[in-house]
Parts: C-alpha cells; sequence; structure tokens
C-alpha cells in the first residue's frame, strides 16, 4: 500500500496493490483508515482506497465501493439528514452536473454547496 495526498490535502489516497486488494481490510490497517476516515469527515475530505482504477471511499460508518471514476466524473461526499441524525453520503457525479457547476477537483462541499441536496 502507498498512501498519498492530493489536492492539497483535502483527500488522501490508499493504493492497493491489485494482487493484494483486501490487504486494506487487515488489521490493523482497516482500524486506522476508519480513524482517519472520521477524523476527515469534520472537514469533508475524502480517504479513498484506490486498488487499479477502481475506487472506495472510507465514511466512518460504511465503505462506498463506486467503482471505475471516469475522467469526466468526480467524487463527491456531502451531509444528508437520515431518521433524525446527519450522516455523511459518498457518490460520483459527471463534472457537467449543474449540482456541482464551476467546482473544480478536489472542492469541498459544505451546507452551502452540499450536491446532495
Amino acid at each position: 500500500m502507498v498512501i498519498a495526498s492530493e489536492f492539497d490535502g483535502q483527500r488522501i489516497v490508499i493504493h492497493v496493490d491489485p494482487g493484494r486488494p483486501n490487504a486494506w481490510r487487515e488489521q490493523p490497517y482497516y482500524r486506522d483508515l476508519k480513524q482517519w476516515a472520521a477524523f476527515a469527515a469534520r472537514d469533508l475530505r475524502l480517504i479513498i482506497v484506490a486498488i487499479g482504477k477502481n475506487s472506495i471511499v472510507i465514511l466512518p460508518d460504511e465503505d462506498v465501493n463506486l467503482g471505475i471514476v471516469a475522467e469526466n466524473e468526480r467524487i463527491v461526499i456531502g451531509e444528508v439528514r437520515e431518521n433524525g441524525r446527519v450522516r455523511l453520503r459518498a457518490m460520483k457525479i459527471r463534472v457537467d452536473d449543474p449540482r456541482i457547476a464551476g467546482a473544480q477537483a478536489g472542492a469541498v462541499y459544505g451546507a452551502a454547496n452540499n450536491p446532495f441536496g
């Protein structure tokens, strides 16, 4: 595994050897990734596991496999209210989607510009 910071620290990517695609799920690595995700969530920053071209977003309470993220797509996270509490959700979205109009790669989406509505 190789860890890289991207977009001025807005996202951390853990590149995993495709020959050992589940290495990131082993302890103590997975526990550490979940702790990083909890810390990153405070500022809506991303923790991503990349296995070849496959991207998995690590959130405090779930892991979201987004599959291959195309050049014309961006990974975004945003807050949603579910059952009276706020949770983070992750998705990939096309760059021409009006919900992220004008946003640059690595942009952070807070309450004012949340693509999740």
